[in-house]
């Protein structure tokens, strides 16, 4: 049996559409939806409980995070597990061709490929971050002098399946295998790249994430840039430290906390004082 584990946060305006779209692809293997709610302030819970009631609903009293959701789901799961955000469409044929490429012997996981609503491409995997490849990423200018950082970004790197160091959260297939060997995620990452710390962990076991753009997913979220969301920026650049100071990388938690700087100081220029974005730019000068 397959366990869908779907973390939400305030999400009933999406979860009705994701729900729907699961409901309609389930054919094998047999499986169960785990609904782990982070304490939502709206209707989230009563509208799974009205419209699918055969939904196993955590409910916890506050917001923990992610990773911490994920492994209150993970304490129900027998077999294999599917991670999925509320703000995803799937296709038809997503659970049965996940299980199916599961089954490669040394597999991890699996990931699909992510659309936006709109069709085009939502960059889901990659190698594993370094203070060079986050700054080729983030700076234009810089991105130009390496190609394959570009063809990565875009289409070319998706056509093919492939071995990824690691691949989003946002749907990402857990093989039984691998979670008894890797474990739960790590609950220092509050959210961003416990994904991410999770393939590294079990790339040391030598297990194998796989990507394949057989069957893909529309995901609602990343067509807003972490820039316009304080909370994504704050945390997916603490994630990126916890990750650097945890597997002993001095020189790319060095270069990453430079970088951060230069980030910050040039933000600052252009926000209001005593705005929320500068409250925030100071907490993350901190880190």
């Amino acid at each position: 049996m397959v366990s869908v584990i779907i973390v939400t946060y305030n999400s009933e305006s999406v979860i009705e559409n994701c729900l729907n779209s699961l409901s309609k692809s389930i054919k094998r293997p047999k499986s169960q939806i785990i609904l782990v709610d982070n304490g939502s302030k709206d209707e989230t819970v009563k509208l799974v409980e009205k419209l699918y009631p055969q939904t196993i609903i955590i409910k916890n009293k506050k917001n923990l995070g992610f990773a911490k959701a994920v492994n209150i789901g993970l304490k129900r799961v027998r077999e294999d597990a599917l991670l999925l955000n509320p703000d995803t469409t799937i296709n038809k044929d997503l659970l049965t061709t996940l299980w199916d490429v599961s089954k490669k012997r040394g597999t991890a996981g699996v990931a699909p490929k992510i659309l936006n609503f709109n069709g085009s491409l939502q960059p889901s995997c990659g190698n594993f971050p370094t203070a060079l490849n986050i700054l080729v990423d983030r700076i234009p200018l810089i991105r130009n002098l390496f190609p394959i950082s570009e063809i990565i970004r875009k289409g070319a790197f998706y056509e093919k399946k492939r071995v990824a160091d690691w691949s989003s959260g946002t749907c990402l297939y857990l093989t039984k295998k691998a979670l008894d060997t890797v474990g739960g995620f790590d609950e220092d990452y509050f959210m961003y790249l416990e994904e991410v710390d999770w393939c590294y962990r079990a790339r040391a076991k030598n297990l194998k994430i796989i990507y394949t753009p057989k069957v893909s997913i529309y995901h609602k979220d990343q067509g807003k840039s972490p820039t316009y969301s304080p909370a994504k920026f704050f945390n997916m650049r603490r994630g990126f430290i916890t990750f650097f100071e945890k597997y002993d990388k001095p020189v790319d938690l060095f270069l990453f906390k430079i970088l951060l700087k230069v980030e910050l100081f040039f933000k600052m220029i252009f926000v209001p004082k005593n705005s929320l974005w500068t409250k925030i730019y100071k907490k993350t000068n901190n880190l």
